[in-house]
């Protein structure tokens, strides 16, 4: 029966036999690149990918990323070489990274929403030859490589995304070598390079089929998440493994997402919390165009309850999970299942419990473990687990401890292994699904002429899970506004990273006894009536 019948693991070479004439047994290779090209050939006549009306079969697909490797090649590009990537969602954004896996290069996908400036510190970062952009970013992809010190060479990817040979397995391709380098804020203010290998991306895409439940070759899945992101790259590249369709838009459109769901029978979404209350309201005055949706999976922030519950009526057949994870583990962590979504169940401000393959504790002070409901540090131990930080052996020994991962968020997990989030050790605020590391803001608003002290903080907001605070001390006689703060910030940091909202004056801010600010006394003003500390 199609979808079925071959392992979504590459089980490689059985054993080799030697001169002797007995055979000897070889551990197989778990390689991404495997798993790729033996789903290629399985379902190569299967559509799996459409964008701007446009739809891919497998081995159309696969060509494409052939050419990309081809051409890429032919620029200088060999074996372990990075590439940066600056572009939105398409089907040459996937092919591009199906070329990494297949090509032996690393891509590093970049957030189209940072300033040129980071963009061009983290190319330098990753030592990218090269930095492919679409026709729309072409402007900021040069200013990126005329402001980067190696100055890389900005390739149209419409250029290179053209048919050739379909490529196999680079012959060389070991289970640690990297396949790419995501970027994710750093509590030092300079942004951490996770390394991804053909082994753990390989490993997090199996586990991701078993969560969505996708092995049928029925399913639709629907992209709401940029490809720069891991949600992102996980819901792009995960069903095309099982040989479904995939749905690219160019951007998040809440009207064009519902059109597409009802008129192309998406199965599989994926969303945060802004978007299931716009979908809500989109659909709540008729829902059966709807009712063929399988799936909704959410992440990024909480869900009200009375929202979960009219989504639930609504769509009484679909299944409703939330997720909780990050970079660093390549994805989800825990799994907040659609039974545990029943207000009975008195699980509803949980994360959810481990996902197969790991394991979760909380931790004291002095690393022992915490009994049942008692509040610690949140570690997991995972086989889908970063290499580490690129070229940053220190920072990624401080959160690796003899195999276990030191997620920074604080929390508790109850008797029967659900996790419930707390606070957050590291300084970092989730607004949106995107990730900010006050530091970072913090010195770009004091580069504003007068500007003495700055601090920022999370603080709860409705559209966005949290927003960006920012508190800001003024040198006496200086004058300054919200508007003029943003104009200037515009310049240095991207958009989602400016504060929606500020204390300007000139008193100094709070401060703890090693003369630090007080950021949990500046916190408790506005998260003094809620039940935990992040959203």
């Amino acid at each position: 029966m199609d979808g079925c019948g071959q392992s979504l693991f590459a089980t490689g070479n059985e054993g080799i036999r030697p001169a002797n004439g007995r055979a000897m047994i070889v551990s197989p290779k778990i390689l991404i690149a495997e798993n790729l090209a033996n789903a290629a050939r399985q379902h190569a006549a299967r559509t799996v990918y459409r964008f701007q009306d446009r739809s891919f079969t497998f081995a159309e697909h696969m060509a494409i990323a052939g050419g990309i490797v081809e051409a890429l090649a032919g620029r200088g590009v060999k074996p372990g070489d990075r590439v940066a990537i600056l572009a939105g969602s398409s089907q040459p954004y996937v092919a591009c990274w199906h070329a990494a896996m297949l090509g032996h290069f690393v891509i590093v996908p970049v957030n189209v929403r940072l300033a040129p400036l980071e963009i061009a510190g983290l190319i330098d970062s990753a030592g990218a030859r090269l930095l492919l952009h679409d026709a729309a970013l072409a402007d900021m992809a040069k200013a990126v490589c005329d402001l980067a010190s190696d100055a890389p060479a900005a390739v149209d990817i419409a250029s290179i995304a053209r048919p050739a040979a379909p490529l196999g397995p680079h012959p060389d391709a070991a289970e640690d070598d990297p396949v790419a380098i995501m970027y994710t804020g750093g509590t030092t203010g300079r942004p951490k390079g996770v390394v991804m290998t053909q082994k753990a991306l390989s490993i997090t895409h199996h586990r991701l089929h078993l969560i969505w439940d996708i092995l049928p070759v029925d399913t639709v899945f629907y992209g709401t998440a940029a490809l720069y992101h891991i949600s992102g790259s996980n819901i792009y590249m995960g069903p095309v493994l099982a040989g479904n369709l995939t749905v690219l838009p160019e951007s998040f459109d809440i009207d064009l997402l519902v059109r597409d769901v009802r008129e192309q029978k998406v199965t599989h979404i994926i969303l945060i919390a802004a978007m299931i209350d716009r979908f809500l309201d989109a659909i709540r005055d008729d829902a059966a165009p709807y009712a063929h949706l399988k799936y909704i999976g959410y992440g990024g922030a909480p869900v009200a309850a009375g929202t979960l519950s009219q989504l639930t009526r609504l769509l009484p057949a679909t299944q409703i999970q939330q997720s909780y994870g990050m970079t660093e583990i390549l994805g989800g962590l825990t799994l907040l299942r659609t039974a545990d979504h029943d207000p009975a169940r008195g699980k509803l401000a949980s994360a959810g419990r481990a996902l197969p393959g790991c394991d979760m504790e909380a931790r004291r002070p002095d690393n022992s473990r915490c009994d049942a409901g008692e509040t610690g540090e949140i570690v997991a131990r995972i086989d889908s687990i970063m290499a580490g930080y690129w070229q940053a052996p220190e920072q990624t020994a401080a959160v690796f401890d003899d195999g276990w991962y030191r997620t920074g968020d604080v929390g508790y997990i109850d008797e029967e292994g659900y996790l419930f989030l707390v606070d957050r050790l590291k300084d970092m605020i989730v607004t949106g699904g995107e990730n900010v590391y006050s530091l970072e803001v913090e010195r770009a608003i004091e580069t504003y002429p007068g500007v003495r002290h700055a601090c920022v903080i999370g603080i709860p907001s409705d559209a966005w899970g949290e927003q960006v605070h920012g508190f800001v001390v003024l040198d006496p006689g200086v004058e300054a506004d919200e508007a003029a703060l943003r104009q200037h910030l515009r310049t240095r940091i991207g958009g989602y990273k400016i504060p929606k909202s500020f204390d300007i004056g000139t008193e100094p801010l709070p401060m703890t006894p090693n003369n630090k600010v007080d950021k949990a006394s500046l916190r408790g003003r506005f998260w003094k009536d809620t039940q935990r500390m992040i959203n």
